[in-house]
């Protein structure tokens, strides 16, 4: 098992054959540390907000780190109101 993040770049919306791309990216680093980049994100649809929350805990549950980097304050915002804890999804806001 690698130490070293591998790196995903959510789009700025998301649609089904994003969700399929990510999907892809994962299986493909199924064994390894994962971070989703949602520096140009600008709306999570509900449906890539449940996927990550899925992922997350299967990472977890395989002992190995996932988080979602470069969220804005406004979808961070967003996820707090929505009930999203870091036990759920772990997020870090970008600058």
């Amino acid at each position: 098992v690698s130490n070293d993040w591998k790196i995903y770049q959510l789009p700025a919306r998301t649609s089904p054959a994003d969700l399929h791309a990510l999907q892809d990216f994962l299986r493909s680093c199924s064994d390894e540390p994962v971070t989703v980049s949602a520096l140009r994100l600008r709306k999570l649809d509900t449906l890539t907000l449940q996927f990550l929350i899925a992922a997350a805990k299967s990472w977890t549950a395989r002992g190995l780190r996932f988080e979602v980097t470069d969220i804005s304050a406004e979808i961070g915002k967003v996820l707090g109101q929505l009930g999203v804890r870091p036990q759920m999804l772990t997020w870090k806001e970008g600058q």
